[in-house]
């Protein structure tokens, strides 16, 4: 399927914290496992793997004490179908201390 726009899937989580208990935990639990990570702003923390070309992007919004929201884009280049998209987060998030809930919002699949 070739891509309409410059993203392939566009999905939105709940999160909380779980091992990791704050964003610059999670931030260190991601470079230890091979993502690069930034903090521009005190409550965001944006996140892709460090293999080229990055295809996934995740965007944590924090929203309180527990965690917040978690924006996870692909780009076209990206190779996860929807559903692989839904079943790896799941994987990542234990791997980097967190919890991910259902998905509250997509766009566009393929």
């Amino acid at each position: 399927m070739e891509a309409l726009f410059p993203l392939r899937h566009v999905l939105v989580f709940r999160w909380r914290f779980g091992e990791a208990r704050d964003l610059d935990e999670l931030m260190r639990r991601m470079g230890e496992r091979m993502f690069y990570a930034i903090r521009p702003a005190e409550d965001v923390l944006v996140a892709t793997s460090k293999t080229k070309p990055s295809a996934v992007i995740f965007v944590f919004l924090r929203e309180g004490d527990d965690g917040g929201r978690l924006i996870l884009i692909q780009t076209p280049g990206g190779r996860y179908s929807y559903p692989q998209l839904v079943h790896y987060v799941r994987i990542f998030a234990k791997t980097v201390g967190i919890e991910v809930g259902e998905e509250i919002t997509l766009a566009p699949r393929g």
